[in-house]
C-alpha cells in the first residue's frame, strides 16, 4: 500500500507488474510512465527496463476514433470541389426541368436578347 500511496499507481496495476502480467497495464505512454516510475522506486536503472518493455510490448498511444473524438480522416477530395459539383448539377437540374416544363421558354428569352441588342444598319 506504501508503494501505492508514494507513486500513485494502482495496486491493480502495481501486481501486474510483479506478476510479469503487462497485458494488464494501459496502452501507450502511461505503461511507460508505470514501468519507469516502478523501477526507479526499486532502485534499478529504468533505461533498460523501458527498452526491453518496448521491445516485447506494444506501446504506442491508441488513436480514438473519428466518431469518439479523434483526428478525423483525411478527405479524398477538397471541399471546394464537391460544392463546384453540386452547384453545376443543381443547374443542370433547373435548366432540365425548364426544359422539360416549357420548352419554348429559352428561344423566347434568345429572341428578347436579340431584341435588346441594337442591329448595326448597312
Amino acid at each position: 500500500m506504501q508503494v501505492e500511496n508514494d507513486l500513485k499507481i494502482r495496486m491493480s496495476y502495481l501486481q501486474a507488474l510483479e506478476d510479469e502480467k503487462y497485458t494488464l497495464l494501459p496502452r501507450g505512454p502511461a505503461a511507460l510512465q508505470m514501468v519507469r516510475s516502478y523501477v526507479t522506486f526499486l532502485g534499478i536503472d529504468p533505461e533498460p527496463m523501458i527498452a526491453e518493455f518496448r521491445e516485447q510490448h506494444y506501446v504506442e498511444q491508441y488513436e480514438p476514433l473519428p466518431a469518439l473524438g479523434g483526428s478525423r480522416l483525411p478527405r479524398s477530395l477538397p471541399s471546394w470541389v464537391i460544392w463546384a459539383v453540386a452547384v453545376l448539377l443543381a443547374l443542370a437540374v433547373a435548366v432540365g426541368a425548364i426544359l422539360y416544363f416549357d420548352p419554348a421558354f429559352f428561344q423566347n428569352l434568345w429572341a428578347q436578347i436579340i431584341g435588346l441588342i441594337p442591329q448595326a444598319t448597312p
